[in-house]
């Protein structure tokens, strides 16, 4: 869900606002983005428990030594629809970069929910293109009418309704429009009942 390029992006463009380095971990605690490109690849121990917990935790000096690689500063987790699905930490003293944990994680969430739902209506614009243009070249010797039925489904579309496809012309061409310069209309097909591709008739008695 936490692509490596967004971890990056976020991470980079944080560290030169704030002035600390940030850096962001997936789910297995795994660094994915840093300001620092050292540490992209490398285990943030301390990521672990705050995945598992949910929860912010601070890292002085000493404690951090104690830590695979981690560096005294803050770490919390990355939570959408209630999962942690990785961590974002910021190096410094907790004194220092405390003050910014809470606002870095809220505007990487932001921006985690915005990249999924961008991809997921790109999915789904693909999807209906692909099912538009199954729909436009029918052929039940080829595609079953039922699973075109599903897929519209599927996609918030439903076949079972009568259309009528319209097809603006431009003026003065012949054929472009109908009576008194209206455009033409043909009723739209609806593969599964008997009827060919758009526009097209039926197949068969």
């Amino acid at each position: 869900m936490l692509s490596p390029s967004l971890a990056q992006e976020i991470a980079g463009d944080t560290s030169a606002v704030i002035g600390f380095n940030v850096l962001i971990t997936d789910a297995e605690g795994m660094v994915i983005g840093s300001g620092d490109g050292s540490r992209v690849g490398t285990f943030h121990e301390a990521s672990v428990e705050v995945i598992r917990t949910q929860e912010p935790a601070a890292h002085s000096a000493p404690e951090a030594l104690r830590l695979r690689g981690v560096r005294p500063g803050v770490t919390l987790p990355l939570v959408t629809d209630g999962q942690a699905v990785g961590t974002v930490g910021i190096t410094g003293t907790p004194a220092q970069v405390r003050r910014f944990g809470l606002l870095v994680k809220r505007q990487t969430e932001i921006l985690l929910r915005e990249s999924v739902m961008l991809r997921s209506r790109l999915l789904a614009e693909r999807a209906a293109e692909k099912l538009f243009a199954d729909l436009s070249s029918y052929d039940p010797q080829v595609v079953e009418g039922d699973f075109l039925h599903f897929r519209a489904a599927e996609l918030g579309f439903d076949l079972r309704l009568p259309r009528v496809a319209v097809a603006p012309g431009r003026g003065g061409l012949r054929g472009d429009r109908g009576r008194a310069g209206r455009p033409t209309a043909r009723r739209s097909a609806c593969p599964g009942h008997g009827i060919g591709p758009l526009g097209a008739a039926p197949h068969g008695p």
